[in-house]
This record gives structure tokens, sequence and C-alpha cells, in this order.
């Protein structure tokens, strides 16, 4: 056994640096405003790329005898059926399947596996279903059109999914099924594809058929990197850990490119489909009359209707093989490697936001967000009377973020990097991680989204997201280093390049003001038939300057363009490219809602003056991530002697608090709120926070110190002993509470509250009027608007 694993160890590392080798956009550049680029694809987590080896193999092997399948007597027909059957049984292999369960070929990716067996599942009456916190939209919304009820896990205080949570929800329920008759399903993704943080998929399994619950997994962002397992032998006390179902995309594995979704699941789910095949077609039936039709009883056959994607089925096999070859122990090891050596990397950065928290344990995917906070870069002293957000004793000014847009733009001018920007089709994951509760998310869906639910183009970009990279197991790591530095290189500098770029509201895009491309100039309209051959012409674009040689000269070059560009900017005759723009955000009624710098903005910091044009809505961004979700900021860690004593990972995490009384009082156009709450914590907290000319002051003070007034002033708060009851003292500017965010207990409290909410208190129900639930603009005070 020894022996083995010392020859399949080196045997992997060879075939890593071989696939890399082999990838078909090796010799691929990208054109943009400052010359060509060679390409680093960092987007594998959204489809992958094509290996030559592959394609020279489906080129000289199998496209020669390739032909149609659902027939055994031609030789080509027998050689092709014979390759789809290898590739099923590889599958099969790979994912420990045995006789009881059935995979197909489904589609072209995950999608289509889940609503197959949607189709599929015989449900007497409307399940009861629950979704992982970060399901991708593929399985949350199918579930949601078929459930009677959908329940969305938590989190743990890791960022994983809580089994505890899990637990005491399927008990719950459970009972609730018995009385309706229904079907408790949970359906979970291994991995989300926004963090890369990875579930116990046994321990979950094992639970919920301890409860009696069916249990589906999405392994669309993990499959590429861990071990799929069907049925994992019983170890470590856990028992019944099979799974009922898991879908995943192949097209998101390396050489995965036009291959189909799999689905593997249990034969005893498809009893729905024996007399309705969800594709019913050619392959399907043993005999169809004039007015009758007998469907064949294997459900693999039954449930792949017509001629299936057959290279890419074939294709697929290839690359499960090629995982297979690899070995997922090197593979999760290379991972890990390089989940820890990222986060030394960012962390260096300070005012890089990486989404997920660094605890739990992850795939090399990484979303983030970068912060530019006015007092880290305005020179000119002219903030000094400007008042400072404290959290916990330590001084914080308000932020805007640069938008995740401009900067996968950025990455992709300066160094070729292909990234991806927005929120990853896992919205509600994304709100919870950006700290965006559900008043503000309606606030958001209502200024982007017009009466007839038709997007406003000047307000898309509002929609929040961020920029997600994953760093590929086969990359080098000359080629890692080099992601890692343009990352840091972008949240230290980017801010520099903005008033440089024009945005496109209609289309969202970013583009360098003296780019003239109106496309990449690559159609199918350029090929012709007109000679009698194959003819295609190539766009006759100017490239703005070589490609750089090293990856060392391209950040060389990046360097050099950023002095350039700051030099620029520094000059106060410099115009700006979207002041049209910034001017309509600064008039806009919807401004308060804006998360972004403008151009405007980055150059007025640029020139220490105060801004011309726009200015920061109210205090700043009105969400910042950690509020709900956890998160990864060294900017806002604890500081010993001037330096970080350690990195700081913030999040809300659950107390239970109860509003026992309410008291508004109307002063000057603005609403004071009381609140009277009994909570289980004794520890005391005091947080002051700039909102434009209003500060929002919260304390929580000990009833036995009621009679004391709360003071808007730090250093003299009042010092309550332990109790149980507690007062909060809002005072906020637009008046927008909504109160449903549990008490944040962490190291940090995020260095603005979100705008309308209270981020530690859940309220009784019956103390709240529905129209404090409203819209932050319809409840601004008369004189504000």
């Amino acid at each position: 056994m020894s022996r083995e694993r010392s020859k399949s160890v080196p045997r992997g590392k060879r075939l890593l640096s071989y696939i890399h080798s082999n990838l078909l956009s090796s010799s691929a550049v990208v054109r943009g405003p400052f010359g060509d680029r060679k390409v680093v694809y960092c987007d594998f987590t959204a489809s992958g790329l094509s290996l030559k080896f592959f394609e020279e193999f489906i080129i000289n092997e199998v496209l020669p005898e390739y032909a149609n399948v659902h027939s055994f007597l031609a030789g080509m027909s027998c050689q092709t059926t014979s390759y789809r059957n290898d590739a099923k049984a590889i599958i099969k292999s790979a994912v420990n399947a045995t006789e009881s369960d059935a995979i197909m070929f489904v589609g072209s990716g995950t999608t289509g596996a889940i609503h197959k067996l949607i189709h599929n599942i015989n449900l007497s009456e409307p399940p009861i279903v629950f979704v992982g916190p970060f399901e991708h939209h593929s399985n949350l919304l199918p579930w949601r059109h078929l459930a009677q009820k959908v329940i969305r896990l938590k989190t743990n205080t890791d960022g994983g999914v809580s089994m505890s949570y899990l637990e005491e929800a399927l008990k719950v329920e459970g009972k609730t099924a018995k009385k309706l008759g229904c079907q408790m399903l949970v359906c979970l993704s291994a991995a989300s594809n926004v963090t890369g943080i990875l579930v116990d998929t046994n321990a979950a399994s094992s639970l919920v058929h301890r409860y009696g619950g069916i249990i589906f997994w999405d392994y669309a962002a993990a499959a590429p990197y861990v071990e799929m397992d069907m049925n994992p032998s019983p170890k470590d006390g856990v028992d019944n850990a099979y799974k009922d179902a898991l879908f995943f995309s192949v097209h998101k594995f390396v050489g995965g490119p036009q291959t189909p979704g799999i689905l593997v699941a249990k034969k005893k789910l498809f009893e729905a489909g024996e007399n309705y095949p969800f594709q019913s077609g050619g392959g399907t039936v043993s005999f169809v009359r004039r007015k009758h039709t007998s469907y064949v009883k294997d459900v693999e056959n039954r449930e792949e209707g017509g001629t299936p994607a057959i290279i890419g089925s074939i294709r697929a096999g290839m690359v499960i093989q090629l995982k297979e070859a690899i070995g997922t122990k090197l593979i999760r090891k290379r991972e890990d490697e390089l989940v820890h050596y990222a986060w030394t990397r960012l962390s260096q950065c300070p005012n890089l936001v990486v989404l997920g928290g660094s605890k739990a344990r992850r795939i090399a995917i990484f979303s983030f967000l970068i912060r530019h906070s006015r007092e880290n870069f305005v020179r000119g002293g002219h903030l000094k009377n400007k008042k400072i957000v404290l959290v916990d004793g330590e001084k914080h000014n308000n932020c805007l973020f640069i938008h995740h847009d401009f900067i996968c733009a950025l990455l992709n001018d300066l160094f070729g990097i292909q990234s991806r920007s927005g929120c990853a089709c896992a919205g509600p994951y994304a709100l919870d991680l950006l700290g965006i509760n559900e008043a503000l998310a309606i606030s958001y869906e209502d200024t982007i989204l017009s009466k007839d639910n038709e997007e406003i183009l000047e307000h898309k970009v509002l929609r929040p997201g961020f920029t997600r990279i994953n760093l590929p197991f086969f990359y080098p790591d000359e080629e890692i280093d080099f992601v890692l530095d343009a990352i840091i290189f972008v949240a230290k500098y980017a801010w520099t390049f903005l008033p440089f770029y024009e945005l496109d509201q209609s289309t969202g895009q970013w583009r360098y003001c003296n780019d003239k491309r109106s496309d990449m100039g690559k159609h199918l309209s350029n090929i012709s038939y007109e000679r009698g051959v194959m003819r295609w012409r190539k766009p006759a674009q100017k490239s703005a300057g070589p490609v750089p040689s090293t990856l060392k000269e391209c950040m060389s070059m990046a360097l050099t363009l950023q002095q350039s560009h700051e030099t620029l900017l520094s000059q106060s005759n410099c115009s700006l490219t979207n002041e049209k723009i910034d001017r309509y955000w600064m008039r806009s009624k919807v401004n308060y809602l804006r998360w972004f710098l403008l151009s405007s903005e980055a150059a007025a910091d640029a020139r220490g003056q105060a801004r011309p044009i726009a200015q920061y809505p109210n205090a700043g961004s009105p969400w910042h991530p950690g509020c709900i979700e956890r998160c990864f900021c060294p900017d806002l860690a604890k500081r010993n002697n001037g330096s970080l004593a350690r990195l700081c990972e913030y999040t809300g995490s659950k107390m239970a608090a109860t509003v026992v009384e309410e008291k508004h009082l109307y002063s000057n156009g603005r609403r004071r709120s009381v609140y009277n709450v009994s909570t289980s914590s004794s520890s005391e907290r005091s947080v002051e926070s700039n909102s434009g000319t209003d500060i929002i002051c919260v304390h929580r003070v000990a009833a036995s110190e009621k009679e004391n007034r709360v003071s808007s002033n730090h250093n003299n708060r009042p010092r309550g002993k332990s109790s149980q009851r507690e007062r909060l003292e809002i005072c906020d500017k637009y008046s927008s509470i909504q109160l449903s965010c549990d008490m944040t207990e962490e190291r940090h409290l995020p260095s603005k509250f979100p705008f309308g909410e209270v981020t530690w208190c859940t309220p009784s129900p019956q103390l709240f009027k529905p129209t404090i639930q409203s819209r932050p603009w319809s409840l601004l005070p008369t004189p504000f608007r």
C-alpha cells in the first residue's frame, strides 16, 4: 500500500504541471486599454477551460467513429455507445454508486438535474423543504415553487451550516410533516460558490436520515475539489450517511466545457416517472401503439430521452477519470495550502474585505470587496473637524466601496486576470454576507425595478455585489503569487484609476476613457464560404502596447501606470469622465442607497479637496459586511501600540433580546427612539457613529442606572452593572427602523450601523406597527423629503 501511495503522489504532481501546460487558453491574450495581457484564468467556479490532450483524443479517436447511440448493430454506433457506457462506469466508480443508484447525464449542468429530480419524486403532498444558508439560485428557486414551506438554515459561528439549528428544525418540522402527511426534503450545497466554505456532508446526511428526511446534495462548486461518496461506510460513529441524491456540473472542471450535468440518485426516487418520464422521447419506450405507450422499466434509459449530448458525456467521463488519476487527497492538500497562503498574503491589505471569514474550512474560492475610507487617503488636513466613529474605543471613519464591476474590469485591463463580479447567483447568502437586512433589500429592489418590473437603467449600478476569484490547484506558485499581488494592488490603487473609467449605466460596463473598442471584434459573421472554403477575418485592431513577457514585467507596468495616473489625477485641470453621472447621483433621491465611490470623490480625495460635485451619502455605505454574516477585514482589527495585534473577524452572533417598551420623541425633524429591552447579556457596550450631520448614539444601560441620562460622549457613558433589563437609545436621522437582527456579540461592531436597522434587537411583533417595516424614503421626516 505504501509503495502504491509513494508512486501516486509524484504522478499526481506531474499531472498538475501537465494540466497547466495543456490549457487551451495558455497562449491566449486579452486586448485592453493598456496593451495586450496574457490571460490568467481565475473563474473556474463559473466554468472550466478546455485541455489540449482531451480535444486531441476526441478529434483523433472519438469523432472519426462517431455515430448516434440507441443502436447495437452498426460498428460505429457500437463504438460510440461503448465510449459513453465507459464514461458512466467511471463516474459510477468515482461517486461510489451501487446498483440501487441511477446515474444520468442531464442538460448542461446542475439546474437540469434538479428539475429532473423534482419531476420524478413521488410526493402525495407538497413537502417541507430545508435549504442551506448559501444555496445557489438553482438549488433554491425550484423548491420555492414546489414546497408548501421552505426553511432556510442558519450558519454557525465559523460560517458553516449550523448542525444544531438543522437538528432543532428537523425536530419541530418533523411533527408538522406527520400531521400534514408530507415529506421533509433537505437540499444543501457541499460548498458555497461564493466563499468556498465546505459542509460536513456525512454528518448532515446522517442527521437528516435520523429524523426521517431525504437529503439531496448540490456539488456544483465542490465537485472538482472534494470526494463525492454516495454510500460512505460507517465510521467515527456516523452511520446512515448515504446520500439520496447528488448532482454536479462537469463543465466547472478543468477540461469540462461542453459537458452535461450529472445526476446520481436512489432509483426508488423515480417512481413518479414510471408512467410519465420527465423527458419522454426516443429510447425511453418498450413499445408505442397508436394510442398507448409502454415505457421501459430501467430508470436510466427511461429518463434519457432523445439523442443525448454524446461527445459531451464521453468528455465528462474523461474529466472524472483525470480527477481520479490526480487523487482527491492531493487536490485537497493543495487546496488547503492555497487557502492558508492566501490568508497570509491578503492579511497584509488593510482595506480588503474577504467574505465568509477564515475559520471555516474552504476550497480556494475568495469573494471580496475593497473599502475606500476617506481618512486613509485624503491629504490637506480638511478633516480635522470631522467626527470619527468609535467602536470599542477604536477610531473608524465611514467608508464607501470600490464598485465590484470596476474591480473586475481593472483586473482584466491591467493583469489579464479573468474574475467575476456580482452576487454569484446566490442572492440571499450575498445579502447576509454584505450585511443587508430585508428592509434594505426591499429598498434596493424597489429602486432598481420600475412598477412594471423592468430595470431602471440608471439604478442598475446600485445592485450590491462583490468580486470573486478562485486559485486553481494546478497553477504554479508563481502564478498564484501574481494573482494575489494583483488583488493587493487593486485594493491599494484602484481608486486612482476610477476617474479615468467611464460607466455605461445601461450595461453596467466600466471602460477606460481612451478605449475606443466597441467590442472584442470577433463574430461568427466574420466567417465566409465565398471561395468554396471556410475563411474567417480576424479583427484588425491595433494593440495599445506589447504583451509583457513575464508576470513580473506585467506587475511592473501596472505600477508605472498607477504612478502616471495618480500624477495626472492630482492636477486641478484634470477632467472627469463621469461628471454627468456624478451630478445625477448628487441630485438623486436614492443617493442614500449608494454604497460605491464616484469618480469625482476619488479625484477630490487625491487632491485633498472638498468634493466639488458629489459627496458621501449620509455616513457612507448604507451596509457593511459583517453585520449579519462573518467576514475578514484587517482594517477592522484591534490595534496594540499602533500595530495589528491580531486579525479581526466579526459577525452578528445570536442573542435573545425582547423589546418591552417603545417611545418615540420628535425634535427638529429627527426621531429619537427609546427602547427598553430584556436580554440575556450582562455586558455593557457603547457605540457612536457619525451619520452626516447627525450622531447615532446607542447605549445599553442597566435598569438600575435608568435615572442616568445617556450621553453622546463615549468617554462619559454610564457604567451599569449586570442586569436582565437594559435600555437602547437611538437617534436616527431617517427614522426608518427595522428591528430584525440579533445582538452583535463579537470583538467589533461594524464601523456604522446598517441603514434602517437596529443591529442587535429582535422586537416583540405586537409592539411595532407595519409602518416601521416600510421603505426608508417614505419614512423620511417632512423636512428631509
